[in-house]
């Protein structure tokens, strides 16, 4: 019994030491690599994709997005692979934020099996589902990061009220809130990691 009641202490122990601690998995370059492929996404759809359909414009943004989870992916793996701590918060943070890329996927897919104006809303739920997702994982990453999940909501919010014009798919309704918004979280990574000498 006695036994028992030890490893559940430590157990609590580690529970605890993993709440309190700051997740390093997302690099701050790896994040900014993110917002540039934004950018450069809105520009080729403003450029070559003027007159295509929507479902061309849902289909490049899908492929940036699946990009940027492969880009983070690796880099949480190379980041963690020293410290078992660092990859028990991996987890932790892939626990929170995989259901609302998950959710943004079967979404697309619902709302894109048939050419109707449903579709003009993915702009504004993509962003509601990324901010979902940044508050979610809100405890393992610098406290400023919920400023930057607040303004995704609001951009999303935003666009939603907008979708029913015939610019919902503009370039700028993406690349803005993804541009902006990623090149803020790698100031936040990256700034945070300065101040406490990250690893």
């Amino acid at each position: 019994m006695e036994l028992h009641d030890a490893l559940s202490r430590i157990q609590d122990i580690r529970t605890q030491i993993t709440r309190t601690h700051r997740f390093r998995g997302y690099g701050p370059a790896a994040t900014l690599s993110t917002a540039i492929a934004a950018i450069v996404a809105g520009c080729w759809q403003s450029t070559h994709l003027s007159g295509a359909g929507v479902v061309a414009v849902v289909n490049l943004w899908a492929a940036i997005a699946s990009a940027a989870v492969v880009v983070a992916g690796i880099e949480m793996l190379r980041r963690c692979r020293h410290s078992s701590l660092q990859r028990e918060l991996a987890l932790q943070a892939a626990e929170q934020f995989l259901p609302c890329l998950l959710l943004g996927g079967l979404l697309t897919i619902v709302l894109c099996r048939d050419d109707s104006t449903s579709m003009f809303l993915l702009p504004g739920l993509w962003q509601i589902l990324f901010a979902m997702g940044i508050f979610a994982s809100r405890r393992l990453l610098p406290p400023a990061i919920v400023l930057i999940g607040a303004f995704y909501a609001a951009f999303g919010l935003f666009n939603l009220y907008q979708s029913q014009n015939a610019d919902a798919f503009a370039a700028w309704r993406m690349a803005v809130p993804f541009g902006l918004g990623q090149a803020a979280t790698a100031a936040v990574l990256h700034f945070s990691r300065e101040r406490n000498h990250g690893c």
